[in-house]
Parts: C-alpha cells; structure tokens; sequence
C-alpha cells in the first residue's frame, strides 16, 4: 500500500529529470509531511489511495520503524530515491589511505596543487 500511494509522488519527479524540475518537484512536495501527505485527498490521489485511516498510520510508523513521521515528505523520500542505504558499499581500489594520500605529496607535504 505505501508504494503504491507514493507512486505518484515518485512518478512525478521522474517526469522532472532537470534541475530545475527537481526543484519545481521539491517546492511542490516539501509542503507536506509524510503524515500529512498520508490524510490528504487532493493532491495527486487519482487512485484514491489516500487519505489513510489513522490505524494505517500508526501501522505504518510501527513497521517502518518511524516515528518521525511529521518529517519533510521530500527529506524521507530522498532516502529512496537517493538508496543511500544500498549495501553496495565502494572503496578505492588502492585501499583508504590512498584517498589521503591523494593531498599530499610523497615527500609528506601538502600538494600545493590542490590549494
């Protein structure tokens, strides 16, 4: 039930591939919370998914493990859209102490290139 009601939200930032679509996209969505987006009847709700009963909230705050859920619409679904919680974990191929090595010379010193 939760993707399908999001659905709309998400395909709507889909048809909104620029920049300046994701900032029509976030002005547009931002002015909800997801509690508040779940009780609205208007806004994108051609399937009639919404508004949700308050015990499909409070549900959903249980398993979803969110209390937050007065938070941003845009802050939480970033999250998913972002999948910054993917287990797909990346690391340079020479290992982390390359990363710092990087900004220094070999001699030790700090590369004057990069100030």
């Amino acid at each position: 039930l939760y993707k399908k009601t999001i659905e709309p939200v998400m395909n709507d930032l889909r048809r909104n591939t620029t920049r300046e679509g994701w900032r029509k996209w976030v002005e547009r969505w931002s002015k909800f919370s997801m509690e508040t987006f779940l009780l609205d009847k208007k806004e994108l709700n051609e399937d009639g998914l919404r508004p949700w009963p308050e015990d499909a909230i409070q549900a959903y705050k249980v398993t979803a493990y969110s209390p937050l859920i007065n938070r941003s619409l845009v802050e939480i679904l970033r999250e998913d859209i972002g999948k910054w919680w993917s287990d797909t974990l990346w690391t340079p191929n020479a290992g982390m102490q390359s990363f710092a090595e990087s900004f220094t010379k070999h001699s030790m010193g700090w590369n004057k290139d990069i100030f």
